[in-house]
């Protein structure tokens, strides 16, 4: 299996000058669960990488870090689902009242359905199960069929038998 990075991150602010900076919030003892979680939480675009090595970034581009604090407060009342190949996509702090991180986000705007990863998963593996994911669900195959068939897809493959290439990947209220 290859050694992939999450996505996750601490904290990255953008600063007057366009750099990122690593910062902890003075007040973080002060947040909830959630809260923290969706400061610490996010997603890096295109270009986060030039910011996080202190270089200046364009002067069209954003700060090409989605934290989940402002994801929740776009609106995707009207998503279906959000596909979130990548590793541990899934994962975040938990509580009691459930898991926080970017998922949490997601919620919190409205997308109804999240396809993520539990754990680190193999590019390859993860390219053939998106693949099949995506054959089926738009043949007409409901999401839950769509993801059960392209793991099964994987399970036949000699190569990808495991259950690590495949298990990881699951359906966040996916009832519909």
């Amino acid at each position: 299996m290859k050694d992939n990075k999450a996505n996750g991150y601490g904290v990255a602010t953008k600063y007057k000058d366009d750099k990122f900076k690593s910062k902890r919030h003075s007040n973080d003892k002060k947040l909830t669960t959630e809260a923290k979680s969706l400061v610490r939480s996010g997603l890096f675009m295109s270009g986060a990488n030039i910011g996080l090595k202190g270089e200046t970034l364009p002067d069209d581009a954003e700060n090409e870090v989605l934290k989940a604090q402002e994801l929740s407060n776009i609106n995707l009342g009207s998503v279906d689902i959000v596909v979130m190949s990548s590793c541990v996509s899934g994962l975040g702090e938990t509580s009691g009242a459930g898991g926080f991180g970017i998922q949490r986000g997601f919620k919190l705007a409205g997308a109804n359905i999240l396809l993520m990863s539990l754990w680190k998963v193999d590019d390859t593996a993860t390219q053939l199960l998106m693949t099949e994911f995506y054959k089926n669900y738009l043949s007409g195959k409901t999401k839950q069929e769509s993801l059960r068939l392209a793991q099964q897809s994987l399970r036949k493959n000699p190569e990808y038998s495991n259950p690590e290439y495949w298990a990881a990947f699951i359906l966040l209220d996916g009832i519909n």
